[in-house]
């Protein structure tokens, strides 16, 4: 291959993007200023001599959480529990995604108000698409509800036209909840993947029980785990309940409740 087969030019930005303005290149350099913000928010632990490795372990500590069902009316609690944590979580990006856009710009752009007033410790991403909000996530958080608050009505009355249980989490109502549930969680984990391999995913939707051994089975090389308040405030309940009546204060840590069926 001779030398005259190369050729010297220059490059633009405007060679990489479309155009210089509009929704595109906002992104990219909203992407470009938060990692210019990670780094130098680490630049105390820089130095010219250290080695690639312990650098690249450091940015990999970086971390991207998606939130599907991001909103929630959950989601103003979780983000004020993730700014309680900034000095230990090293979130850089945090992405909010659901298929309810009026939902997500009332909850999301409250979300990105609050972030905002505590100094902006890491950039909330409001997004419709689910592949791209899950892409790279080093965390990924369920607290969806398939079928909205109408499936939910379908459910709890379902068991009761018939005598039996019927709440979403147990009975007629949790199988229907369940069946309606776990193919839309197969799917989002085939979606971490494809795009976040090694991400975590973490579950809240109901029946959390039947929709953890569902991951565990159909896709075991997705680590998951199933989150429910339940059994963490009737542990927190019971000691309350036990240091009223006895006087004796059990710190939490040396409790454990044993439980089965609650979801």
């Amino acid at each position: 291959m001779s030398a005259e087969t190369f050729e010297l030019a220059r490059w633009s930005l405007a060679d990489l993007l479309p155009a210089t303005h509009g929704p595109e290149f906002d992104s990219v350099v909203g992407e470009m200023e938060g990692a210019v913000a990670e780094l130098e928010s680490q630049r105390d632990r820089l130095s010219p001599d250290m080695p690639t490795d312990q650098f690249q372990a450091m940015m990999d500590l970086v971390v991207k959480i998606a939130v599907i069902g991001g909103g929630s009316t959950y989601t103003p609690e979780l983000v004020n529990g993730f700014l309680a944590r900034a000095g230990r979580l090293p979130l850089r990006e945090l992405w909010l995604m659901d298929i309810d856009p009026a939902r997500l710009a009332v909850v999301g752009g409250f979300a990105q108000r609050m972030v905002a007033a505590a100094g902006a410790p890491f950039r909330v991403v409001l997004s419709d698409d689910r592949r791209a909000a899950i892409a790279g996530a080093a965390y990924v958080i369920t607290q969806l509800r398939v079928g909205m608050m109408p499936a939910r009505r379908g459910d709890e009355y379902l068991g009761q036209r018939h005598g039996l249980v019927g709440p979403e989490t147990t009975g007629v109502g949790g199988m229907a909840k369940a069946l309606r549930t776990i193919p839309v969680l197969l799917d989002i984990a085939a979606d971490i993947r494809a795009t976040a391999p090694g991400a975590l995913l973490a579950n809240f939707p109901n029946p959390a029980g039947l929709v953890t051994v569902a991951l565990g089975r159909y896709a075991p090389d997705v680590p998951a785990v199933g989150v429910c308040n339940v059994g963490i405030t009737a542990h927190m309940r019971l000691l309350d309940e036990l240091e009223r009546l006895t006087g004796r204060r059990v710190e939490p840590e040396r409790a454990r409740l044993n439980t089965l069926g609650l979801n």
